[in-house]
């Protein structure tokens, strides 16, 4: 399955990211602050305009994953109001230098 979270992509340990944890950092990188509904608007649009997909990730999948990378330290969690309110905790090239440098020290 696609979205499926790995442990590991070739190399035992390495860091990787799940394909929904890839659509909803690359939202977060355009946004920079956003909550799940609007990481989930944006998913949905890309969905339904590739045409023939039949693609629908549901509203909690994207929460479970926001959480997720929230916990990882991936994504920033403001809790200070009813509505959490996400964003990025790295850059694109800060998080891609951090895998290369797992995959390295997993050699």
């Amino acid at each position: 399955m696609a979205n499926k979270h790995s442990t590991h992509i070739g190399i035992k340990g390495s860091f990787s990211l799940s394909t929904i944890e890839i659509k909803c950092l690359n939202i977060m990188w355009k946004s920079k602050v956003d909550t799940v509904r609007k990481v989930h608007e944006e998913i949905l649009k890309a969905e339904f305009n590739e045409e023939g997909q039949g693609l629908f990730t549901p509203y909690t999948t994207v929460m479970s994953t926001m959480v997720a990378l929230a916990a990882q330290g991936i994504l920033k969690a403001n809790k200070s109001q009813k509505t959490y309110y996400y964003e990025p905790a790295f850059t694109r090239d800060e998080l891609a230098e951090k895998m290369v440098k797992a995959i390295k020290e997993a050699l």
